[in-house]
């Protein structure tokens, strides 16, 4: 009997083995369920025999369907086509080169679920967050300019560090990177920057006078080619990202110390003298062919180089030469002060010019001379610029494919033809179909009650064929559904405000401890601007989770002759109003007037203006979160 079965089972494992690939399993097969999305990854098949993988589901958990047209090469996907409040169950199986298929990973299922606002925002910057994470060298902190589908780029974007620098402690907050972690991950980043060569050469150099090249190799950290200009624009985008972590990472172990010190080091090294131009603004760019000094050539006019003249005054080392250089940078102002689609405000087309500077400066409530003399602040401006932007979307006056009220956002970005800043709103107008984004990610603080819902329509709605927006990293970087495309690439310079920015919405964290930074303060006072936080103590940066309760103290000193200060507290995100009263109860002066977060805070003021007498300050805080009203008044005795 055996003799007789033997030849069978002989020819029955021969034929197995043709037709089987004898591929292990894929181990740690994990899924995550997310809105109309599940997310699926496992660890990768130790064989060099590994053509890609197939991933299959199933709604009974017997009759399975390939989910993927093409092999993955990567050991993540997502299914997105998968319906909310359904079950869904798969495995995972890797394919060799002559195309047979290894052994099955081990069925896991999922439900996918419709998300809330807060669940989604969450799944937004988790998912962007892993873009820094991947697109970055360890070793020294380069970050790609872009992830392709064939994987990073060997350019480096300057501007990206300086986002990914920042983008470290949303992840450390949430979860998603442990602090110890993160901080080698920075200190790495800042030895090179600091301890790279810098030069007039044309190759083997991260730049000069403390300036870097606009685009860094990914592996050697040096220039990424000869066409490649000093960037002054994108250097201070990583400056403010190194200048948060200065004040972010404020531990007193070995490694944050060393943190601290070199982002001061790399910043005093910075030139803004030699970067000041003859008219007394910061210079475009430079490159070794312009011999010792820059493009005289200044950049002005309302857009995102607020923060490099802002950094430039500040600096304790290597200021600008012009002590008025803010007046270089606004001169234009009146002219790009003017109304767009109903809305007043300082013209700029693409949306990115209203959002990068916001990104690490807390502009509400603080003003300079043109702002006072409008009445709003910049917060105020890019709300404007914001809903003008959807505006123009919704008329669409060149009747492109896919306008409408939950798709729109007209900024820098790819699109079917290159890269290109696209805009509307100032002139010229630059508006070609295509629609990114990170418009209406980085514009979340500003106007979340129309960006929320369409980030939402982007996430759900918008593909071509099987070709969607949504990715492994977030929301690809842009769309032109008049011409059925949808971009391939993911871009660090884009990705880093949508995940910024929905932080700064939901908790406020770059902002807060931005506002510590003294030389970022002292270039906005330089700059002429005050108000709101900036002429407050903030004591420190609060604790999220503390219970502060509503108090207005008693000033000091009490009585005083010419300054004192008056501290209160506020338990939640508000509004906040101080005025002063003589002891007949005649309003004499508004002491502060301004929109901010949960804490404590310490208001100063001069009695320059004031005669001997008792006088009384009221707070008047209105809750952003349940308009809850508080009042209280104590008085005060001025002697001179």
């Amino acid at each position: 009997m055996y003799k007789r079965c033997f030849p069978f089972l002989f020819l029955l494992l021969f034929l197995t083995k043709e037709t089987f690939s004898q591929l292990p399993a894929p181990q740690n097969l994990r899924v995550k369920p997310l809105d109309g999305k599940v997310f699926l990854q496992w660890d990768k098949i130790n064989s060099s025999n590994v053509k890609g993988y197939r991933v299959y589901r199933s709604k009974d958990r017997v009759n399975f369907v390939a989910v993927n047209m093409n092999l993955l090469t990567k050991t993540e996907f997502i299914d997105q086509r998968a319906t909310n409040d359904s079950l869904f169950f798969y495995f995972v199986a890797g394919v060799d080169y002559q195309n047979l298929e290894g052994y099955h990973s081990d069925t896991v299922s999922a439900k996918p679920y419709k998300m809330s606002d807060e669940e989604f925002l969450d799944m937004v910057q988790e998912f962007t967050f892993r873009y820094f994470l991947h697109a970055t060298n360890p070793e020294n902190g380069m970050v790609s300019d872009r992830i392709t589908p064939s994987g990073p780029s060997r350019h480096c974007s300057i501007a990206a560090i300086g986002f990914g620098l920042t983008a470290y402690a949303v992840g450390i907050e949430r979860g998603w990177i442990h602090r110890d972690s993160a901080k080698i991950r920075v200190l790495k980043t800042l030895r090179w920057l600091w301890n790279g060569p810098q030069g007039k050469g044309i190759y083997g150099t991260t730049g000069y006078k403390g300036w870097f090249y606009h685009f860094l190799d990914f592996y050697s950290g040096l220039r990424y080619d000869a066409n490649v200009e000093l960037s002054t624009v994108d250097t201070q985008l990583l400056l403010h990202g190194i200048l948060f972590c200065r004040e972010y990472f404020d531990r007193d172990d070995s490694v944050e110390t060393e943190i601290r010190a070199l982002a001061d080091s790399i910043y005093f090294r910075v030139d803004f003298a030699w970067a000041t131009t003859s008219e007394g603004g910061i210079s475009t760019y430079w490159k070794p062919e312009l011999g010792d000094r820059p493009k005289d050539e200044s950049w002005h006019g309302y857009n995102e180089m607020m923060g490099l003249y802002i950094l430039a005054l500040g600096s304790p080392t290597k200021p600008t030469t012009n002590p008025n250089a803010w007046d270089v940078f606004t001169k234009d102002y009146p002219l790009q002060w003017r109304p767009f689609m109903g809305y007043l405000f300082l013209n700029f087309p693409p949306l990115f010019g209203h959002q990068y500077t916001h990104v690490w400066i807390d502009f509400r409530g603080i003003q300079d001379e043109f702002m006072r003399s409008k009445g709003i602040d910049y917060f105020e401006n890019s709300k404007r610029a914001t809903y003008a932007n959807r505006a123009y979307c919704i008329v669409n006056p060149n009747k492109f494919k896919g306008y409408h009220a939950l798709s729109w956002g007209l900024t820098a970005s790819d699109d079917p033809w290159g890269y290109r800043a696209h805009g509307a709103s100032g002139g010229p107008w630059d508006d070609n179909g295509t629609i990114a984004p990170t418009a209406p990610g980085g514009s979340v603080p500003f106007a979340p009650e129309i960006c929320i819902p369409t980030l939402r329509f982007m996430y759900d709605s918008i593909f071509v064929g099987d070709n969607f927006l949504w990715g492994e990293y977030g929301f690809k970087d842009a769309y032109n559904l008049s011409n059925n495309w949808i971009a391939s690439d993911y871009i660090g310079i884009d990705q880093g405000p949508i995940l910024l920015m929905i932080e700064n919405y939901r908790t406020g964290l770059i902002w807060k401890y931005t506002r510590k930074n003294p030389y970022i303060i002292e270039g906005l006072r330089k700059a002429g601007f005050s108000g709101g936080w900036l002429d407050s103590t903030l004591n420190d940066v609060n604790d999220e989770n503390e219970n502060l309760e509503f108090e207005l103290g008693q000033n000091f000193p009490n009585p005083f002759n010419s300054n004192t200060l008056i501290p209160f507290t506020i338990p939640e995100d508000g509004y906040v109003y101080i005025n002063l009263f003589n002891i007949t109860s005649q309003k004499i002066d508004t002491i502060l007037k301004s929109e901010l977060p949960k804490g404590k805070y310490v208001v100063p003021l001069n009695s320059i203006a004031l005669s001997s007498g008792v006088y009384i300050y009221q707070l008047f805080y209105v809750s952003k979160k349940d308009n809850h009203i508080f009042s209280a008044t104590r008085k005060m005795i001025v002697l001179k």
